[in-house]
């Protein structure tokens, strides 16, 4: 497994004390598992470990003492997903103890979920890559995300093809259209086969009428004439980037 080191977890706002809970508390657990040196061994008794580990922690979902929402542990989640390159093999067992989490009734309600297919805007994109300030971050989250979707954590299927969409379509300044491709590019490959299905593939007429993703988009407007467009004018550096 590719070296990890995970950042932000010695603070105040991360020390502070919600209940039983501790984003302190939580990143330890989280770093002990993902960590290369860990000293646990068996994957799957690792997994159960951490996952019932996480579960103790957070207070139960009547606790008055804790705020609720995704501001603590879902944020917490998707700010440790940008740390870990989408190649590194600890992002996917990251994904499977959020998986196992799903049986617990105290994380369910604070794991963010996508909800609806509106497309990204421009400017939506555009400030979401200024405020990481990091391309790396920005295809890793998207790799996290379609990988919480491969397992079934986040039904959100038809916001990844909506994602892929706006990173196909649109034009982004500074030559960062190219990450954009790229982030959609990482979605195929982690989302699995259903995605490329919907992506990919040219709807019929029936389809469009009986499918609300597609009730309000034209054929020549789809995702896949996206994908089509994007694929002849940037072909080599595509190509490039898979082969890479």
């Amino acid at each position: 497994m590719a070296w990890l080191v995970l950042h932000g977890g010695e603070n105040d706002y991360n020390r502070a004390m919600r209940g039983n809970y501790s984003r302190l508390g939580a990143f330890r657990i989280i770093e002990e598992f993902l960590v290369p040196h860990s000293t646990v061994t068996i994957e799957e008794t690792a997994q159960a470990e951490t996952a019932q580990a996480l579960h103790d922690l957070l207070p139960s979902p009547d606790d008055p003492a804790f705020p609720g929402g995704a501001d603590l542990f879902g944020n917490l989640i998707l700010e440790l997903s940008q740390q870990i390159e989408y190649d590194n093999a600890a992002q996917d067992r990251f994904v499977r103890v959020i998986q196992r989490l799903q049986e617990s009734d105290r994380v369910k309600k604070h794991i963010p979920r996508r909800a609806g297919a509106g497309y990204s805007s421009k400017t939506d994109k555009c400030q979401e890559m200024d405020r990481d300030r990091n391309e790396e971050h920005f295809l890793n989250v998207r790799a996290f995300i379609a990988r919480l979707c491969r397992v079934g954590v986040l039904q959100a299927q038809a916001w990844l093809v909506s994602e892929m969409r706006a990173a196909l379509e649109d034009t982004l300044p500074d030559d960062m259209d190219m990450v954009s491709i790229q982030g959609a590019a990482i979605i195929v490959l982690f989302a699995g086969e259903w995605l490329f299905e919907e992506v990919a593939r040219a709807p019929k007429l029936d389809e469009i009428h009986d499918n609300d993703m597609w009730r309000t988009v034209s054929v020549e407007h789809s995702p896949s004439s996206g994908l089509r467009s994007k694929a002849l004018e940037h072909g080599s550096r595509v190509s490039h980037f898979y082969k890479d």
